[in-house]
């Protein structure tokens, strides 16, 4: 099987990369041949399961840990990252930085950058959280993230869920690019639950189009931008807008849809807080301060140890409860909207 499109990029930078320290996978090597049959190809090593175009996992040589490589487009973004991650503050949750390289590419001279980071996992796919106090746990690190985020003048723009990163390195020792086995492509993954490990740290990545903003200038963006498309300021025709209130509509559109419409106990605790977050107009959106200590009076009283856990019968129940909820809703706004 030929390598995709946008995978020639990196078969392309094999041994450039290996020469500054970091070894892709076999599949990117130049004489890569498969190792498959048709009837195994979804559980080898090389088989053809991708990140981002720009984004790929590699090894460490020096070090034989696994690294996710980025190639930058816009030094911009390394200007933010560098800035956040200037700050001592236990609030920060910006994703670590392991390294930062340039490459020089032979037939045109063309200097390519990268940035290295750690082998982190997207917060919200599996294993799933289990119990209250996990969910609350990777939610309030996000929301205190956030806020230090916007107390550095700096507005994300794509708080979604494939920006939304965990380290699995305590819960899931042996995880692997791909979602669903181990390192050797082979056996499934196995879990510990979050709540065992002490001290779990959720992050965020991808500051590509993130802005910041210096003391006294006008916090003001334009551009319909991010993964989420149900942005409210999105149907205006003139797209200029409040970039800290869109982190917030974000934020909080994605805990409502990846966490609490599937489970009851998360919708009754927290809806408050993800309706005022993504209130259709942003000036009714609380700030990331004022969102983090809602969400704090919303669970101080709350039983951590709680079971969560989706199953399909619940997960159909939950999701009927939660939609006749905004069904009610709705039409009680759609009342004091007509009085």
């Amino acid at each position: 099987m030929l390598h995709h499109t946008d995978e020639l990029f990196w078969v392309k930078r094999y041994y450039t990369l290996e020469s500054k320290g970091y070894r892709l996978r076999p599949r990117y090597h130049p004489d890569w041949k498969s190792s498959w049959t048709p009837g195994d190809v979804m559980t080898e090593e090389d088989q053809p399961a991708r990140m981002w175009s720009n984004v790929m996992d590699a090894v460490k040589l020096d070090e034989s840990k696994k690294v996710v490589l980025k190639h930058i487009t816009d030094t911009a973004e390394i200007v933010i990252l560098r800035h956040l991650l200037s700050v001592k503050d236990e609030r920060n949750h910006t994703c670590p930085l392991i390294g930062i390289f340039s490459i020089e590419l032979d037939e045109d001279e063309t200097v390519e950058v990268y940035i290295v980071m750690p082998f982190l996992r997207r917060a919200l796919d599996k294993p799933s959280f289990r119990r209250l106090g996990e969910v609350l746990t990777g939610i309030h690190q996000f929301l205190t993230g956030l806020e230090f985020m916007h107390s550095q003048n700096v507005a994300h723009r794509d708080v979604c869920y494939g920006n939304l990163m965990v380290d699995a390195s305590q819960f899931i020792p042996e995880h692997h690019f791909s979602a669903t086995h181990t390192r050797d492509g082979v056996n499934p993954i196995r879990h510990i639950a979050r709540s065992s490990v002490p001290e779990i740290r959720y992050f965020f990545i991808d500051f590509g189009l993130s802005v910041w903003y210096r003391s006294g200038e006008p916090r003001l963006a334009e551009g319909r931008v991010g993964q989420d498309k149900t942005v409210p300021e999105w149907k205006q025709e003139s797209v200029i807008y409040d970039p800290f209130k869109l982190d917030i509509y974000q934020l909080g559109n994605t805990i409502l849809q990846n966490l609490l419409e599937a489970r009851l106990t998360l919708c009754l605790i927290l809806h408050p807080l993800t309706t005022i977050m993504t209130s259709i107009d942003p000036s009714q959106r609380p700030t990331a301060t004022e969102a983090r200590e809602y969400f704090e009076s919303l669970t101080k009283d709350c039983d951590r140890r709680h079971w969560i856990c989706v199953t399909s019968v619940t997960y159909g129940v939950d999701r009927w409860i939660m939609s006749m909820k905004n069904w009610s809703m709705t039409r009680k706004h759609r009342r004091v909207q007509h009085k």
